[in-house]
């Protein structure tokens, strides 16, 4: 058995294939506040002394009760609480490690037998008295693993649709410096990790596994992507911005009568010709995909427009090479017009230009 530590995510996924093929591992850890699923998920775990904030995350992990996570820091050299995920084990138990022996002036002879002496089992250290299992709490809420500002950011994230780093410190108040803070310490506990860059700072965040299960034990309501957090904030930001282009635009987002097609969103242009134009968003570098839906698209007679962005400017020159290879109607080349999101987000970028010529003007209806 070799000891390892369990932090770091690229060691987790090999250990976890270790323990498929029945490896018996044991690992060793001294930051608490880093300690991954796959070693909470252990068949045993043992816990020496810990004080402070280290024992409120250890035991908030674990379920412990007030005056458990207060004994984690009353034990003794070798005393440790050992607990146990089998349902079929015993509970909580405090376990007292003999004193090693001095070794430094024994033969080798003498260093084996204690060696095998040492192999007997461990649960023969098992103290008389027992702890009581701690009852699961109806309102969970660890106070001093997270108040302030973090908590205040990580509730934000939990309820609201993906937002940038600027939106985020506009909708609290606050700025980025003190956003920074609170999402580092977010990071720090593995509640939370930055998913993608747009460039000027235009970064996402989303929660992970550890983080959805402190909401969901907080009762706060989490929000849920249907399509990815990039792909759903640049279609909130491409649909806002064509609102206030065109006030009188309708979005829709759902359309059944488009031959088993589903654009990711509709606009509906005022007037009496009712254009209707697609919106779609590219994410990922399936161009072949992406060409193939965008032409069954523009194939279709409603349809007057299609209106693609790109997440990032180098998807752009790949699709529309995809795209020429593929279509030879210039008309319905001419129905399509892609563009990366990043120049549209500059302040004098004219949106009413991509509805050109359909609903010429933009605001000056």
């Amino acid at each position: 058995m070799d000891p390892t530590s369990s932090s770091g995510g690229g060691i987790e996924k090999s250990l976890s294939l270790f323990r498929a093929v029945n490896v018996t591992i044991t690992a060793f850890d001294q930051q608490p506040l880093f300690l991954g699923h796959f070693i909470l998920s252990a068949a045993t775990k043992l816990i020496f002394r810990l004080s402070g904030r280290r024992a409120q995350y250890v035991g908030w992990l674990l379920n412990l009760t007030a005056e458990q996570i207060a004994a984690l820091g009353e034990l003794g050299t070798g005393q440790c609480l050992t607990v146990f995920s089998d349902e079929n084990s015993p509970g909580l138990f405090l376990q007292k490690f003999p004193k090693a022996p001095d070794m430094r002036h024994l033969s080798r002879a003498e260093i084996e037998e204690l060696s095998l002496q040492s192999l007997q089992p461990w649960l023969e250290h098992v103290l008389a008295e027992r702890v009581e299992p701690a009852k699961a709490p109806q309102a969970p809420k660890p106070p001093q693993l997270l108040d302030g500002l973090p908590l205040k950011v990580l509730q934000r994230i939990v309820g609201q649709p993906p937002e940038t780093i600027e939106e985020r410190c506009a909708a609290l108040d606050i700025d980025r410096n003190q956003e920074y803070a609170a999402r580092c310490e977010l990071i720090k506990l593995g509640m939370l990790e930055d998913v993608e860059t747009f460039g000027h700072h235009r970064q996402l965040s989303c929660l992970t596994e550890k983080g959805r299960t402190l909401a969901e034990q907080m009762g706060l309501r989490i929000h849920k992507c249907k399509s990815g957090p990039v792909h759903e904030w640049t279609l909130r930001t491409v649909e806002r911005h064509l609102s206030r282009a065109c006030p009188k635009a309708r979005f829709l987002h759902k359309d059944s009568s488009l031959a088993g097609r589903q654009p990711d969103g509709f606009m509906m242009l005022p007037g009496p010709e009712g254009h209707r134009v697609a919106i779609q968003i590219v994410c990922s570098k399936n161009y072949e995909h992406e060409c193939a839906a965008l032409v069954d698209i523009a194939s279709l007679n409603v349809v007057d427009l299609v209106l693609v962005f790109t997440a990032k400017a180098a998807y752009q020159k790949s699709l529309e090479r995809a795209l020429e290879s593929t279509i030879t109607d210039k008309t319905m080349m001419g129905k399509i017009r892609i563009l990366p999101i990043e120049p549209c987000l500059k302040p004098d970028f004219d949106w009413g230009l991509f509805l050109e010529p359909l609903w010429p003007g933009g605001q000056k209806e």
